[in-house]
């Protein structure tokens, strides 16, 4: 239908002009609209966004075509986009069929937070540490429920802590995973602070802490929110006052999201050895749904420290890593950071020799 209407030159031209506007309007609307509406879901995209977008396409196709040809050519656009995305829209609105609507059940609030304390306590029942020597304790963290990078990258460091750094009995997984939301306890401030405190009651005072989250992330947050459950992002300064309520001395803090070089002046602190995927200012790479890791936490965790035990080492060298294959791929470098604190390295020594 389209193309028979089409036959002129400056019938083209309209069209190209039109489909320009929309594809720039949006844009703009689903920029501006992410800000107020939750656009997670394929429908919601195509409220705020698509379907405004053909609003200017419609106006320029009929100046330019004429009444007839100007409303046959914009259905001839909107008609496929309606007829797939129909279904999904009328559910988002709660109309459909009950085995339509069963599809998607929202999170049960109150039965996975009547079962925190639960999931917490079925992983504190931690290995204690040996007062004759140092050991590290994790906490680790997946932030953003949604895509599944993040739970598989936490679950494969957890793996390898326990296999290779003697963490067998001294992890705790804290993972918001909206396909198994009871399956861990929950990623928010307070399992935190509470994951924190058990792990530091079976600590030993010079016993060491690697602490790693790993999600989405802007300047000065890492991205935990999920709907309903958890209405907030986790900030710098709410992992600062974890360690400090929990009294944990030595630590690791591993912050893999894109600028997370934004969380580096809140954590940092002569005991620490803080690394980030990315500086204040850039982004990471790598988070896919099909992948098991993040860009930086593959270079950190599976190039680098099974070859060297040592994490400095292994961090400089995911630095170079993934410096590297940013650069071929032409992307802005995202900028690693290794921020180590005067007193932190001789504890590592301890551990490493301890370890060896």
């Amino acid at each position: 239908v389209m193309l028979s209407l089409l036959r002129t030159h400056e019938d083209w031209s309209g069209l190209a002009v039109g489909l320009l506007w929309a594809m720039a309007l949006g844009t703009c609307l689903a920029t501006v609209t992410y800000l107020y509406a939750d656009v997670r879901r394929l429908s919601d995209w195509i409220l705020f966004g698509v379907l405004p977008s053909l609003v200017p396409a419609a106006v320029l196709l009929l100046a330019r075509l004429g009444p007839l040809k100007g409303v046959l050519v914009t259905l001839a656009f909107a008609l496929p986009t309606l007829g797939g995305s129909l279904d999904e829209i009328l559910r988002s609105w709660g109309f459909g069929s009950s085995e339509d609507t069963a599809e998607y059940v929202p999170p049960d609030t109150e039965m996975i937070y009547a079962l925190q304390r639960d999931l917490l306590d079925g992983q504190a029942n931690l290995r204690p540490g040996d007062p004759d020597r140092i050991e590290m304790f994790a906490v680790l963290g997946a932030g953003d429920p949604y895509q599944s990078v993040f739970s598989r990258e936490v679950r494969a460091v957890g793996a390898f802590l326990e296999r290779e750094m003697d963490g067998a009995g001294r992890v705790l997984r804290l993972i918001n995973d909206d396909g198994a939301p009871t399956a861990y306890p929950l990623m928010n401030r307070v399992n935190l602070r509470r994951a924190l405190a058990d792990v530091r009651g079976a600590m030993d005072d010079d016993d060491l802490l690697f602490l790693f989250l790993t999600s989405h992330g802007g300047p000065g947050l890492l991205s935990a929110r999920f709907d309903p459950v958890i209405t907030r992002d986790i900030r710098p300064e709410d992992i600062a006052d974890a360690l400090e309520e929990a009294d944990i001395g030595n630590a690791i803090i591993v912050i893999s999201a894109c600028y997370s070089g934004s969380f580096t002046d809140a954590l940092a602190a002569p005991d620490r050895l803080i690394l980030t995927a990315a500086s204040a200012d850039r982004t990471s790479f790598g988070c896919s749904d099909t992948a098991v890791w993040t860009e930086w936490g593959r270079a950190f965790f599976v190039e680098s420290w099974p070859q060297n035990r040592d994490p400095r080492v292994a961090a400089v060298r995911a630095q170079e890593i993934v410096a590297k294959r940013e650069t071929q791929r032409g992307l802005e470098t995202s900028s690693p950071l290794i921020v180590e604190g005067d007193e932190i390295g001789a504890v590592i020594d301890k551990w490493l020799e301890a370890l060896d």
